[in-house]
């Protein structure tokens, strides 16, 4: 059973290490926007394919309607970028927090 745990930590260590770089480069890119880049983002009547793909993404995560009319609300709220950097993201029927590291 002891080599069983093993096997299974070992191989999800190396999926961390795996995606770690992601993750740093997304909180890199995170670290970049300012509040003119989300005035202007909201400001889209229809926002490019890879906007409306990220902000469907958070609205997912933050349990809301993956739509551009809900991305507008949670662009609009004064502490968006403080909480997506210690983002409470629903998934499935448990919460996590994305500084639990």
């Amino acid at each position: 059973m002891a080599t069983e745990i093993q096997a299974v930590a070992d191989d999800a260590k190396a999926d961390l290490e795996e995606a770690m770089p992601a993750l740093n480069a997304a909180v890199d890119s995170l670290k970049a926007l300012n509040k003119n880049d989300i005035t202007e983002i909201k400001s889209f009547p229809k926002p490019p394919p890879l906007v409306q793909m990220t902000m469907e993404a958070v609205c997912i995560l933050r349990g809301e309607k993956p739509d551009w009319d809900s991305a507008k609300k949670l662009l609009g709220d004064s502490n968006f970028m403080s909480s997506l950097q210690v983002c409470r993201c629903v998934t499935g029927k448990r919460l996590h927090r994305s500084d639990e590291r």
